[in-house]
């Protein structure tokens, strides 16, 4: 009996030590912040989802686009990423990049931005918008 409390022991700290991992990778990555997309109709892909977390650095923005159906071809332009005040002044933006769309299946690709806020507290929400490429 007292080999199966000594098994049981040992089972039970390798899952606290797992949780307690768990909570402070979570933790490291600090609070999410609301994100808001503005898109037209006319874009040629649709903002699916965007997530903004403060952190060390800054700011870490992911999110996935999902390209139009029936657009094929090159896609030209950025996303615009902005990080905003309290009163909607913009504090910083970047203008990024999505990955590669697949020929077949989801139509979908992702970008991710780093925002380098010095005072990330003060940031509110987070903001990520289609620009046109000027020269088409």
């Amino acid at each position: 009996m007292s080999e199966l409390m000594a098994h049981l022991k040992k089972a039970q700290t390798a899952v606290l030590a797992t949780v307690c991992s768990m909570t402070v990778t979570a933790c490291a990555t600090g609070p999410q912040l609301p994100a808001q997309v503005n898109s037209l109709e006319s874009d040629p892909f649709s903002i699916e989802w965007v997530h903004a977390y403060v952190g060390k650095n800054g700011i870490s923005v992911t999110g996935t686009v999902r390209r139009s159906h029936g657009r094929y071809g090159i896609i030209s332009g950025d996303l615009e990423v902005a990080a905003h005040l309290e009163d909607g002044s913009v504090v910083t933006s970047k203008l990024v990049r999505w990955g590669t769309f697949p020929h077949r299946g989801s139509r979908r690709a992702s970008f991710n931005a780093q925002l380098p806020v010095a005072a990330s507290s003060v940031v509110r929400s987070v903001s990520v918008r289609y620009i046109k490429s000027k020269s088409i």
